[in-house]
């Protein structure tokens, strides 16, 4: 049987100070699956998509750890929901949720580890695993905030049984154009390492006179492009962030 995977290359453009990052008690809206992406696996079908992957191994099945699903309460409120945020100068961004979704998915990552009878080609790991997505668009516009957390494989030493729960942020500008903003370890499980190397923590933060704490972040100095900068936390969600014109926008009490 002939399918498509979906390639995801794990890019590492944060870093942290903490383990797993953790809080206080919060509550989990997450529920149970709700769609499932796929009915295939990992098994169904080891030809290696496009052609830069040599091989693809079969790392296994994954499901995301109840801890890290409280990374996400912006999913307890409800879809077309409105979240606004403000800026210095008292404007208005407003954003609804536009989708929710938790599900079984399967994903195969390049590992960036060359392969013995062909170094122009990686080998990969395919992952049966488990997504959570909410997706929040500004209206009357194209950009578009997807958040979303699952379970991916260790691709900076590459073994299978390294494992770990990320939490992601994508910036859509346009409907066709997507960029990885944002890439946090949320709980490490088995990687081999703790964070991302741009990944930033807060204990506290001051975001136009409003404190925020637990905070975790982005460092886009390191970034050769303008990229958004995102302030984030288990009690609030996407708390805020600075678009690519400087300008901070947080959310509105």
């Amino acid at each position: 049987m002939k399918y498509f995977f979906q390639l995801l290359c794990l890019l590492t453009f944060i870093s942290c100070t903490k383990e797993n990052i953790q809080s206080g008690p919060e509550t989990n809206c997450v529920g149970d699956i709700n769609w499932n992406y796929t009915i295939l696996v990992c098994s169904d079908d080891p030809t290696p998509p496009g052609n830069w992957l040599c091989r693809i191994d079969s790392f296994g099945n994954y499901t995301i750890l109840d801890s890290s699903k409280l990374f996400i309460p912006q999913y307890c409120q409800d879809s077309g929901t409105i979240i606004n945020y403000i800026n210095g100068q008292g404007e208005i961004h407003s954003y609804f949720i536009s989708e929710k979704s938790y599900l079984k998915r399967t994903a195969v990552f390049n590992t960036f580890t060359k392969c013995q009878m062909n170094d122009n080609k990686d080998i990969g790991y395919c992952i049966n695993t488990e997504e959570i997505t909410l997706s929040m668009e500004l209206m009357d516009s194209n950009h578009k905030i997807v958040i979303q957390i699952m379970t991916k494989p260790d691709v900076i030493n590459p073994k299978i049984g390294r494992a770990g729960d990320f939490l992601t942020i994508y910036t859509f500008q346009t409907k066709n154009g997507a960029s990885i903003d944002f890439n946090s370890v949320i709980n490490k499980r088995t990687l081999s390492y703790e964070f991302e190397y741009n990944q930033e923590f807060y204990p506290t933060v001051e975001l136009l006179n409003i404190k925020f704490n637990d905070v975790i972040s982005n460092d886009v100095t390191t970034i050769g492009q303008p990229t958004y900068k995102y302030y984030y936390n288990i009690h609030k969600g996407l708390v805020a962030f600075v678009d690519t014109n400087g300008v901070l926008w947080r959310i509105e009490q």
